[in-house]
Protein backbone atom coordinates (compact mmCIF):
# COMPACT_ATOMS: atom_id res chain seq x y z
CA UNK A 1 0.00 0.00 0.00
CA UNK A 2 1.24 3.74 -1.04
CA UNK A 3 -0.66 6.43 1.01
CA UNK A 4 -1.54 9.52 -0.83
CA UNK A 5 -3.28 10.79 2.34
CA UNK A 6 -5.17 10.03 5.59
CA UNK A 7 -7.77 8.09 3.97
CA UNK A 8 -6.74 7.37 0.72
CA UNK A 9 -4.03 5.17 -0.83
CA UNK A 10 -3.05 2.53 -4.05
CA UNK A 11 -3.13 -0.74 -2.81
CA UNK A 12 -1.69 -4.29 -4.14
CA UNK A 13 -3.05 -7.55 -3.06
CA UNK A 14 -0.69 -10.50 -2.60
CA UNK A 15 -2.33 -13.88 -4.16
CA UNK A 16 -1.32 -17.21 -2.70
CA UNK A 17 -0.18 -16.24 0.75
CA UNK A 18 -0.87 -16.61 4.35
CA UNK A 19 0.67 -14.13 7.44
CA UNK A 20 2.76 -15.83 9.82
CA UNK A 21 -0.11 -15.70 12.69
CA UNK A 22 -2.24 -17.64 9.76
CA UNK A 23 0.69 -20.22 9.47
CA UNK A 24 1.23 -20.70 13.16
CA UNK A 25 -2.62 -21.38 13.69
CA UNK A 26 -2.65 -23.31 10.90
CA UNK A 27 -2.26 -26.62 12.95
CA UNK A 28 -3.24 -25.49 16.02
CA UNK A 29 -6.43 -26.98 17.96
CA UNK A 30 -9.24 -24.52 18.84
CA UNK A 31 -7.73 -25.34 22.85
CA UNK A 32 -4.33 -24.49 21.56
CA UNK A 33 -5.10 -20.83 20.25
CA UNK A 34 -7.39 -20.35 23.55
CA UNK A 35 -3.94 -20.80 25.09
CA UNK A 36 -1.96 -18.17 22.88
CA UNK A 37 -4.69 -15.77 23.26
CA UNK A 38 -4.71 -15.94 26.90
CA UNK A 39 -0.76 -16.38 27.81
CA UNK A 40 -0.78 -12.45 25.85
CA UNK A 41 -4.16 -11.19 28.31
CA UNK A 42 -1.51 -12.95 31.41
CA UNK A 43 1.21 -10.55 30.06
CA UNK A 44 -0.52 -7.46 30.11
CA UNK A 45 -1.46 -8.32 33.45
CA UNK A 46 1.92 -8.60 34.75
CA UNK A 47 2.67 -5.27 32.99
CA UNK A 48 -0.50 -3.50 34.42
CA UNK A 49 0.51 -5.01 37.71
CA UNK A 50 3.55 -2.67 37.93
CA UNK A 51 1.42 0.66 38.14
CA UNK A 52 -1.75 -0.29 38.78
CA UNK A 53 -3.24 3.67 39.49
CA UNK A 54 -2.22 4.38 35.90
CA UNK A 55 -4.30 4.08 32.48
CA UNK A 56 -1.79 4.44 29.90
CA UNK A 57 0.42 1.15 28.03
CA UNK A 58 3.28 4.04 28.07
CA UNK A 59 2.86 4.48 32.27
CA UNK A 60 2.48 0.75 32.96
CA UNK A 61 5.55 -0.19 30.57
CA UNK A 62 7.45 2.76 32.16
CA UNK A 63 6.79 1.95 35.82
CA UNK A 64 7.41 -1.86 35.19
CA UNK A 65 11.49 -1.37 33.41
CA UNK A 66 11.84 0.81 37.02
CA UNK A 67 10.07 -2.11 39.34
CA UNK A 68 11.23 -5.90 37.56
CA UNK A 69 14.36 -7.01 36.93
CA UNK A 70 15.99 -8.17 34.33
CA UNK A 71 16.54 -11.81 35.57
CA UNK A 72 12.32 -11.08 36.71
CA UNK A 73 11.44 -10.33 33.06
CA UNK A 74 13.64 -13.59 31.64
CA UNK A 75 11.97 -15.78 33.90
CA UNK A 76 8.32 -14.58 33.58
CA UNK A 77 9.22 -14.79 29.35
CA UNK A 78 10.53 -18.18 29.67
CA UNK A 79 7.62 -19.50 31.53
CA UNK A 80 4.70 -17.89 28.73
CA UNK A 81 6.59 -19.02 25.67
CA UNK A 82 6.65 -22.56 27.70
CA UNK A 83 3.22 -22.28 27.65
CA UNK A 84 2.99 -22.13 23.94
CA UNK A 85 3.56 -24.50 21.08
CA UNK A 86 6.66 -24.24 19.78
CA UNK A 87 6.80 -26.57 16.76
CA UNK A 88 3.18 -24.88 15.35
CA UNK A 89 5.47 -22.84 12.86
CA UNK A 90 7.59 -26.09 12.01
CA UNK A 91 4.15 -28.23 12.00
CA UNK A 92 2.82 -25.54 9.63
CA UNK A 93 5.17 -26.16 7.21
CA UNK A 94 5.23 -30.20 7.31
CA UNK A 95 1.27 -29.81 6.38
CA UNK A 96 1.84 -27.41 3.44
CA UNK A 97 4.52 -30.01 2.13
CA UNK A 98 3.26 -32.61 0.15
CA UNK A 99 7.08 -34.32 0.54
CA UNK A 100 9.99 -34.20 2.84
CA UNK A 101 11.95 -32.90 -0.10
CA UNK A 102 9.22 -29.94 -0.45
CA UNK A 103 9.57 -29.20 2.98
CA UNK A 104 13.67 -28.82 2.69
CA UNK A 105 13.26 -26.76 -0.11
CA UNK A 106 10.33 -24.09 1.39
CA UNK A 107 11.94 -24.15 4.78
CA UNK A 108 15.43 -23.06 2.75
CA UNK A 109 13.49 -20.42 1.15
CA UNK A 110 11.69 -19.11 4.24
CA UNK A 111 14.82 -18.81 5.81
CA UNK A 112 17.14 -16.81 3.10
CA UNK A 113 14.04 -14.74 1.87
CA UNK A 114 13.21 -14.16 5.82
CA UNK A 115 16.58 -13.14 6.91
CA UNK A 116 17.23 -11.03 3.86
CA UNK A 117 14.21 -9.82 4.81
CA UNK A 118 15.41 -8.53 8.10
CA UNK A 119 18.70 -7.09 7.24
CA UNK A 120 16.60 -4.69 4.84
CA UNK A 121 14.12 -3.82 7.31
CA UNK A 122 16.76 -3.20 9.52
CA UNK A 123 18.35 -0.57 7.61
CA UNK A 124 15.74 0.65 6.60
CA UNK A 125 14.30 1.22 10.31
CA UNK A 126 10.97 -0.71 9.66
CA UNK A 127 9.26 -0.81 12.55
CA UNK A 128 5.54 -2.48 13.72
CA UNK A 129 6.95 -6.15 12.69
CA UNK A 130 4.16 -7.97 14.44
CA UNK A 131 3.04 -11.54 13.03
CA UNK A 132 0.53 -9.84 10.25
CA UNK A 133 3.18 -7.90 8.37
CA UNK A 134 4.82 -10.55 7.56
CA UNK A 135 3.56 -12.79 4.76
CA UNK A 136 4.63 -16.08 3.37
CA UNK A 137 3.89 -16.90 -0.44
CA UNK A 138 2.49 -20.85 0.01
CA UNK A 139 3.88 -22.11 -2.89
CA UNK A 140 7.20 -20.81 -2.63
CA UNK A 141 7.72 -20.83 0.88
CA UNK A 142 9.36 -17.04 0.40
CA UNK A 143 8.40 -13.98 3.02
CA UNK A 144 8.03 -10.28 2.45
CA UNK A 145 6.86 -7.62 4.51
CA UNK A 146 3.99 -5.42 4.00
CA UNK A 147 3.11 -2.37 5.83
CA UNK A 148 5.94 -0.04 6.02
CA UNK A 149 3.68 2.76 8.18
CA UNK A 150 7.06 3.31 10.75
CA UNK A 151 10.05 3.80 9.01
CA UNK A 152 13.40 5.46 9.20
CA UNK A 153 13.11 4.44 12.88
CA UNK A 154 9.75 6.21 13.78
CA UNK A 155 9.05 3.36 15.91
CA UNK A 156 11.66 4.33 18.62
CA UNK A 157 9.16 7.59 18.92
CA UNK A 158 6.24 5.09 19.68
CA UNK A 159 4.52 4.85 23.64
CA UNK A 160 6.30 1.56 23.75
CA UNK A 161 9.61 2.20 21.87
CA UNK A 162 10.71 -0.27 19.37
CA UNK A 163 13.98 -1.44 20.23
CA UNK A 164 14.22 -5.19 18.92
CA UNK A 165 16.44 -4.83 15.66
CA UNK A 166 14.36 -8.29 14.11
CA UNK A 167 12.02 -10.81 15.47
CA UNK A 168 14.06 -14.35 16.09
CA UNK A 169 11.20 -16.30 18.08
CA UNK A 170 11.22 -20.08 19.28
CA UNK A 171 8.98 -20.62 16.69
CA UNK A 172 11.42 -19.69 13.66
CA UNK A 173 14.22 -21.19 15.87
CA UNK A 174 12.48 -24.26 15.75
CA UNK A 175 11.73 -24.21 12.02
CA UNK A 176 15.62 -24.32 11.56
CA UNK A 177 16.37 -27.75 13.54
CA UNK A 178 18.62 -28.95 13.90
CA UNK A 179 20.57 -26.12 12.41
CA UNK A 180 21.00 -22.56 14.35
CA UNK A 181 20.28 -19.33 14.07
CA UNK A 182 24.38 -19.34 13.22
CA UNK A 183 24.49 -21.67 10.51
CA UNK A 184 21.79 -20.43 8.48
CA UNK A 185 20.55 -17.23 9.66
CA UNK A 186 23.53 -14.82 10.90
CA UNK A 187 25.11 -16.48 7.55
CA UNK A 188 22.84 -14.60 4.92
CA UNK A 189 22.49 -12.26 6.75
CA UNK A 190 26.30 -11.36 6.54
CA UNK A 191 26.30 -12.27 2.71
CA UNK A 192 23.28 -9.82 2.26
CA UNK A 193 25.35 -6.79 4.35
CA UNK A 194 28.43 -7.72 2.01
CA UNK A 195 26.19 -7.49 -1.14
CA UNK A 196 24.61 -4.18 0.15
CA UNK A 197 28.01 -2.59 0.62
CA UNK A 198 29.73 -3.84 -2.59
CA UNK A 199 27.05 -1.80 -4.88
CA UNK A 200 25.50 1.30 -2.22
CA UNK A 201 24.87 3.33 -5.54
CA UNK A 202 21.18 2.43 -6.26
CA UNK A 203 20.24 1.89 -2.67
CA UNK A 204 21.85 5.54 -1.96
CA UNK A 205 20.78 6.87 -4.78
CA UNK A 206 17.08 6.52 -3.53
CA UNK A 207 17.39 6.91 -0.23
CA UNK A 208 19.83 10.12 -1.13
CA UNK A 209 16.23 12.26 -1.76
CA UNK A 210 14.83 11.41 2.26
CA UNK A 211 17.81 13.17 3.03
CA UNK A 212 17.08 16.67 2.21
CA UNK A 213 13.50 16.27 1.54
CA UNK A 214 11.98 14.06 4.40
CA UNK A 215 8.09 13.46 4.13
CA UNK A 216 6.20 14.66 6.57
CA UNK A 217 4.02 11.38 7.55
CA UNK A 218 6.99 9.25 8.76
CA UNK A 219 6.77 11.91 11.95
CA UNK A 220 3.17 10.78 12.75
CA UNK A 221 2.80 8.68 15.08
CA UNK A 222 -0.32 6.54 16.15
CA UNK A 223 -0.32 8.39 19.63
CA UNK A 224 -0.84 11.56 18.04
CA UNK A 225 -3.61 10.16 15.64
CA UNK A 226 -5.29 9.01 18.45
CA UNK A 227 -4.80 12.40 20.21
CA UNK A 228 -5.63 14.75 17.42
CA UNK A 229 -7.58 13.50 15.15
CA UNK A 230 -7.75 13.21 11.06
CA UNK A 231 -8.32 16.86 10.99
CA UNK A 232 -4.72 18.20 12.13
CA UNK A 233 -3.19 15.37 10.64
CA UNK A 234 -4.66 16.29 6.94
CA UNK A 235 -2.61 19.47 8.02
CA UNK A 236 0.63 17.99 8.91
CA UNK A 237 0.67 16.10 5.41
CA UNK A 238 -0.99 18.99 3.68
CA UNK A 239 1.75 19.51 1.28
CA UNK A 240 2.03 16.34 0.54
CA UNK A 241 2.71 16.34 -3.26
CA UNK A 242 3.29 14.05 -6.61
CA UNK A 243 6.95 14.02 -5.69
CA UNK A 244 6.44 12.89 -2.08
CA UNK A 245 4.34 10.31 -3.70
CA UNK A 246 7.23 9.41 -5.73
CA UNK A 247 9.86 9.11 -2.95
CA UNK A 248 7.47 6.58 -1.45
CA UNK A 249 7.20 4.65 -4.38
CA UNK A 250 10.73 4.53 -4.66
CA UNK A 251 11.66 3.42 -0.93
CA UNK A 252 9.42 0.75 -1.56
CA UNK A 253 10.75 -0.30 -4.55
CA UNK A 254 14.51 -0.56 -2.51
CA UNK A 255 12.77 -2.95 0.28
CA UNK A 256 11.21 -5.26 -2.65
CA UNK A 257 14.34 -5.00 -4.77
CA UNK A 258 16.43 -6.25 -1.27
CA UNK A 259 13.96 -8.87 -0.41
CA UNK A 260 14.78 -10.50 -3.89
CA UNK A 261 18.29 -10.83 -3.08
CA UNK A 262 19.30 -14.71 -3.13
CA UNK A 263 22.53 -16.84 -3.11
Amino acid sequence: MIPISSSFGLIQWIEDTRSLDELICLTLSDKEIDCCQNIVKKYAKWIQKAAPEKRLIRDFYIEAVSKYSQQAVTENMNRLIRETKQTALRDAFNSISPSPECFVTLRRNFIISYATMCVAHWLAGIGDRHLQNTLVRIATGRCLGIDFGHAFDSGIGASVPELVPFRLTPQILELLRPFTERDLLATIMTHTMQALRDDQGPILACMDIFVYKPVQWLNINDDEIMRNGDENINAGIKEYTNCDVRMLCKFYKIVNLINKIDF
